[in-house]
C-alpha cells in the first residue's frame, strides 16, 4: 500500500513538472489558474524596459485621440479593486494624485471629479476588440498601487473616460 502511494505521488510529481515545463516554454503567459477561463495573455505583453515618451494619465485624457497610438505612465488605482477579477482590465491614475494615508488604492480622500479627470482604463483585448477573459492581477507583479507604463491604442475617448487597448505593459517594480 505504501509503495502504491509513493508511486502515485512520484507520477503526479512528474506530470506536474512536465505540465509546468510545457506552460513556461509556450508562447503565452497564464494568470492565476484559479482566476482563468482558459484564455491566455499574449506573449510579449510584459516588457522588461519602459517604452519611451510616456505621458501622464491626466495629460493623456486631454490629448488622446481614438484609434491613435499612445504611451502613458500611471499608478494602478482609482477604486477599491482597480484590477478586474475575470478580465484583463485595470484602472490607472495620474502619478500626481496623492496617495491615501491608509495606503488604499481608491483615493478615497480625492474629490470624484479630480479622480475621474486623472484616471484611464487599460484593457488587453482579443482580435475582436473584447477584453480577454482572464485575470491579469498578480501577473508580472501587477497589483494595486503599482506604477506601470502602458503602450497601446486609444479605444474610446470622451469626456467621461479614456480606454486604452494595451499592446505592452511595463511594471515598474522599482518605483515608490
Amino acid at each position: 500500500m505504501e509503495k502504491k502511494l509513493k508511486n502515485r505521488f512520484f507520477s503526479a510529481a512528474i506530470v506536474g513538472t512536465v505540465f509546468v515545463a510545457v506552460l513556461t516554454s509556450a508562447s503565452f503567459v497564464t494568470a492565476d489558474p484559479g482566476k482563468t477561463t482558459g484564455t491566455t495573455l499574449p506573449a510579449g505583453l510584459f516588457l522588461k524596459a519602459a517604452p519611451p515618451n510616456a505621458i501622464d494619465v491626466g495629460a493623456a485624457r486631454k490629448a488622446a485621440e481614438e484609434g491613435k497610438p499612445i504611451v502613458i505612465r500611471g499608478r494602478i488605482g482609482g477604486t477599491a479593486k482597480p484590477i478586474a477579477d475575470k478580465y484583463a482590465m485595470f484602472l490607472v491614475t495620474d502619478l500626481s494624485l496623492a496617495l491615501c494615508k491608509d495606503g488604499c488604492a481608491d483615493f478615497c480622500q480625492m474629490p470624484r471629479e479630480q479622480l475621474t479627470a486623472n484616471t484611464a482604463a487599460i484593457q488587453v483585448v482579443d482580435n475582436t476588440g473584447r477584453p480577454l477573459k482572464v485575470s491579469i492581477e498578480g501577473v508580472n507583479g501587477l497589483k494595486p498601487l503599482t506604477e506601470v507604463v502602458v503602450q497601446g491604442t486609444v479605444a474610446k475617448r470622451d469626456n467621461n473616460f479614456l480606454v486604452i487597448n494595451a499592446q505592452s505593459i511595463f511594471v515598474d517594480s522599482n518605483a515608490k
